[in-house]
């Protein structure tokens, strides 16, 4: 950088929205044969709906700025409003009505700050802290317990410390 801008700041700022929606309708016609338990067997006929949504919006912020000519530093911080919904029913002529209404919804954060130093041509010394997040979320394999079919939200956080250099021609 030149001395004018050795200890200038830049800034990005933003937001993020997503939304998706799906749908499907099954219709199954068939025979179960259980080959462990006889009295499971059925001829049945089962009618799946099911409707899922889900909402992100985010907004983000990150400066940048140098110390000096080798000295460089950066912190960023996001916060996110995450949600969902998930309603399904299956019908069967021969067994009880089923249906599922699951909604998790969260706000999360997660940001880094970060330094880094130019020791030589192609190489550099940094140290790192950064937190990540993941939604909440549901699951619906067959046979969970409804107690496990919804997980909370996941953060974790990440210390960093490295040098990188570029090294044997490239």
């Amino acid at each position: 950088p030149t001395p004018e801008k050795a200890h200038g700041i830049s800034w990005l700022i933003g937001i993020y929205g997503f939304e998706l929606r799906e749908s499907l309708t099954d219709t199954t016609a068939g025979t179960y044969a259980d080959p462990f338990d006889a009295t499971q067997n059925s001829d049945s006929l089962s009618v799946i709906s099911s409707a899922y949504r889900s909402r992100n919006g985010a907004v983000y912020g990150q400066l940048d700025g140098n110390f000096s000519e080798r000295a460089r530093w950066s912190v960023g911080l996001r916060g996110e409003r995450h949600t969902s919904s998930y309603h399904d029913t299956t019908t069967n002529l021969d067994a009880p009505t089923i249906a599922n209404n699951i909604g998790p919804s969260d706000n999360l954060w997660g940001g880094q700050a970060s330094i880094d130093y130019t020791v030589a041509d192609g190489q550099h010394v940094y140290a790192l802290i950064a937190r990540g997040y993941k939604a909440s979320g549901f699951n619906l394999s067959p046979g969970l317990p409804a107690n496990q079919l919804q997980f909370g939200p996941e953060s974790d956080l990440n210390f960093e410390i490295g040098h990188k250099a570029q090294m044997f021609d490239g």
